[in-house]
């Protein structure tokens, strides 16, 4: 290949251009130091030679402070670097820059004498320096400056902007609101705090604060600092200081306010201005009024802010909520479930009901129960005074008491008292004195009487019911697997393979049962034959039913029991919790659970499974185990022998106490009901059973091709246990595998050939023997003039099985004339199977 190069050449063109002046010179300059201050000019004169030109400007950095009106006069307080004086410094106050004096000697004195002078003031006490000028020099603004009484040096200029008082600035309310069970002494304070008088409040003040009893709207730190004292206008006659406060006396009032000051400094070090902070603060006064109503008063008070503003603050006190609550009220332990927490809900009035079971309550005969939430919590009880008959008791912990009959506590998290019956085979009758304490305040009082009737817990029993069971269209079941649409009516089936009782009662007592007092959850009452029935209500009435059989002996109690499978809309009606009353006027007390067993779906397991027989022995059973799982079940026989379980399982056919319950099956083949009675199926190609564990079992009966689809249901009597889809197929097939050709070679005329040949056979089934078919004709035909040739043959087999090899014999003699050429033909072979 041919290379190329190409340059390529960039060029350059410099371009200098050269300015040349016929003469130097500076232009006419105007060069000022501050746009305000007369400044110097300078003129040069044109040359024609280069000249240079040096100028010096101090350029005064201007510093901007507040001024504030005071007596008449405007006070300017000074930055602390601008005031570092020597002993020939003095003040000058001008209103613009132009009368500040110039430095250099010719104009000095002038501008001087025109400036007034003011000495620079110190306060003792903070050092803090200030110039105080008549109101005339600076009523807007004015420029400060320090200048030196020999020089006139002018140095430190300030420009002090002047703030004007604005009277009466109203601040936002500031809004108190006390919970009137605060009010056990007469003073408080913005976070609970108590005393009994103001002299010393600081030191005599509560320091158990009590801040869910009081809140505020706002906070102080976000008014106005304080320069000062508070002021006396208004409806404040007189004003005091008082320790690190101002003592206000308020008109009209039989009571003061003390408005409280922090004492911390602000930058600057002047200790006179206040931030008002949040603890201890308003130290308010308060009346001894006794009234259940809402009250509130608004008083203005006033102050001079560090800005000079006067300000008005409206304070606002408002004493809601109720005195302390005192209620009385009553409460049956008799009914209540041995061990189970009760909460009842202090918000409630009247007839109270427990959180938990709606049927048990507080009869309050007076008053109401006691409010345990403060102002920013539900419960703000910090513990229980109790008293039992009068006598103090001993409160774990502040929240609870135990005796060995029940337990009183409190709800840590909303303050609702809680009722634990521990004891009820015993009667009593307890008064109970509760006082609710928040730290060192009485919220309210409850007096409960609390009483209970003897009973005796007979414990509980669970009655278990399988699922399958569930179908039945009767409502009522017995203890013994009767049932029953009614219990007026007679019993329409027995099934106690399907029904258990765990546990028996106990503490059972030779006396009748003369009524059923109640059970727990269901309202309604009725008889019904020889039983007492209790539903929810009318409305579903055959829904979350229970009953219990009186008038026989207690001791019979287990063969009598009884459930209606329809409960389990709610899961608690599963329980039926009961009281009985005896001849004897005891009473017994215990549960009958329902559990419902879902081992098997209501339907019982559906499967569906596929058998292929073509190569499962004859007449011999092939057992498959009903806990078997999707994919190929193994034969207990034979593991090569594979039942294919495609979808769900085998059906179970246990009860609680046999494992296998099947009374019947019902059988339908390719859709035709073959079978409604027996647990066997006898078909001409196969048979069903079952061995005594419920497992199925499968026998081959022939070896004709079918394919057989069967629905098989699983029933114990009327119940149907589950059901199997189950597709048998045999099939028969056989083949040579390999060569079916025998070749002779090469023959000769008048010669005899003999040849051994071998082929192999397959089959679906086992191969018994092998054998010639002699309807064939066996001879040889050429295949251009179809001369025949004979031949003999002769079949070998030595085993049996599915594939076996087979060995043939064949031998033949050409005449000394027979036609040259090339000769074939066939031969059938007969193949006996099992």
């Amino acid at each position: 290949m041919k290379k190329m190069k190409k340059n390529i050449f960039i060029f350059f063109m410099l371009l200098m251009a050269i300015v040349l002046g016929d003469e130097i010179k500076i232009p006419h300059e105007r060069i000022t130091e501050n746009p305000k201050m007369e400044i110097t000019t300078v003129e040069s004169k044109k040359l024609r030679e280069n000249a240079k030109l040096d100028i010096s400007v101090n350029k005064k950095n201007i510093e901007e402070i507040e001024g504030f009106e005071k007596d008449g006069k405007i006070v300017f307080i000074l930055p602390e670097d601008k005031t570092k004086m020597i002993r020939d410094e003095e003040i000058i106050v001008v209103k613009s820059l132009a009368e500040l004096p110039n430095t250099y000697q010719g104009d000095k004195r002038n501008k001087r004498a025109a400036a007034k002078t003011y000495p620079i003031e110190e306060d003792d006490k903070t050092g803090i320096k200030s110039v105080t000028v008549d109101k005339s020099e600076g009523e807007t603004k004015a420029y400060i400056a320090l200048i030196d009484k020999s020089t006139g040096v002018v140095n430190n200029v300030v420009l002090g902007n002047v703030k004007l008082n604005k009277i009466n600035i109203e601040l936002d309310k500031y809004q108190i609101t006390v919970d009137r069970r605060l009010l056990i002494k007469k003073y408080i304070n913005t976070v609970g705090g108590l005393a009994d008088g103001y002299w010393n409040w600081n030191n005599a003040m509560d320091k158990d604060h009590h801040p869910e009893l009081i809140k505020v709207n706002k906070k102080l730190e976000s008014i106005p600092e304080v320069m000062g004292e508070w002021l006396a206008r208004g409806d404040v006659l007189s004003a005091s200081s008082h320790g690190h406060g101002t003592l206000l006396n308020i008109k009209d009032r039989d009571t003061d306010l003390i408005l409280a000051k922090t004492g911390r400094k602000i930058p600057g070090g002047i200790d006179t201005y206040y931030k008002l902070g949040e603890q201890s603060v308003f130290l308010y006064g308060l009346n001894d009024e006794v009234t259940n109503e809402v009250t509130n008063e608004v008083t203005n008070v006033y102050y001079q802010g560090k800005d000079t503003n006067i300000y008005t603050l409206p304070i606002e006190r408002i004493v809601e909520n109720n005195l302390e609550v005192i209620g009385v009220a009553e409460l049956n332990l008799t009914s209540l479930e041995k061990d189970k927490v009760y909460t009842f809900d202090s918000s409630k009035t009247g007839s109270v009901a427990s959180i938990e079971d709606s049927t048990i309550k507080l009869t309050l005969k007076s008053g109401k129960l006691p409010q345990t939430n403060g102002y920013y919590t539900k419960n703000i009880i910090t513990k229980l005074n109790v008293s039992i008959n009068g006598t103090s008791a001993t409160v774990v912990s502040g929240k609870v008491y135990e005796n060995t009959k029940y337990r009183i506590s409190l709800n840590n998290v909303d303050g609702n008292l809680e009722i634990t019956k521990l004891k009820e085979d015993i009667s009593y009758s307890d008064t109970v004195s509760i006082s609710y304490v928040y730290k060192n305040i009485v919220l309210g009082n409850i007096e409960l009487e609390i009483s209970n009737t003897g009973k005796i817990d007979i414990g509980e029993v669970t009655f278990n019911v399988d699922s399958r069971m569930t179908n039945l269209s009767e409502n009522w079941i017995k203890a013994n697997g009767e049932v029953y649409s009614s219990l007026r009516s007679s019993s329409r089936g027995s099934y106690p393979e399907l029904v258990r009782l765990d546990n028996k009662f106990k503490n059972l007592e030779g006396t009748n049962i003369k009524d059923v007092l109640s059970i727990e959850g269901r309202l309604s009452k009725n008889t019904v034959g020889l039983y007492i029935v209790f539903y929810i209500n009318s409305i579903t009435q055959y829904q979350d039913e229970s009953a219990i059989r009186f008038g026989i002996d207690l001791t019979t109690l287990d063969d009598n029991i009884v459930i209606s499978k329809n409960n389990g809309a709610d899961l608690d009606m599963l329980n039926n919790r009961f009281t009985l009353l005896g001849e004897n006027n005891n009473q017994y007390s215990g549960n009958i659970k329902e559990n419902y067993d879902n081992s098997s779906p209501v339907d019982g397991y559906t499967g569906k499974a596929e058998l292929d027989l073509t190569k499962v022995d004859r007449n011999k059973n092939y057992t498959f185990i009903k806990d078997s799982v999707i994919g190929e079940v193994e034969s207990q026989e034979d593991s090569k022998v594979k039942l294919n379980l495609v979808e769900g399982k085998l059906p179970q056919t246990q009860g609680y106490y046999n494992k296998n319950i099947l009374t019947s099956i019902r059988v339908s083949k390719n859709g035709i009901l073959v079978s409604d009675s027996g647990v066997n199926y006898d078909d001409e190609n196969y048979s069903l059973e079952f061995d005594a564990d419920g497992n199925l079992i499968v026998r081959k009966k022939s070896i004709k091709d079918y394919s057989d689809n069967l629905e098989i249901e699983y029933m114990y009597h009327d119940i149907k246990l589950g059901s199997l889809s189950l597709k048998l197929e045999n099939s028969v097939e056989v083949q040579i595998v390999g060569d079916d050709v025998i070749d002779f070679g090469k023959i000769f005329q008048g010669k005899k050939s003999k040849i051994d040949g071998k082929i192999q056979i397959k089959s679906s089934s086992k191969i018994v023997t092998v054998e010639i078919d002699e309807n064939y004709a066996k001879e040889l035909v050429h295949m251009g003039t179809n001369e025949k040739l004979p031949y003999t043959a002769r079949v070998n087999t030595y085993s049996q099985g599915f594939e076996i090899p087979v060995g043939i014999e064949m031998e033949l003699e050409p005449s000394d004339s027979q036609e040259l050429g090339t000769y074939t033909g066939e031969f059938n072979l007969i193949v006996t199977i099992e």
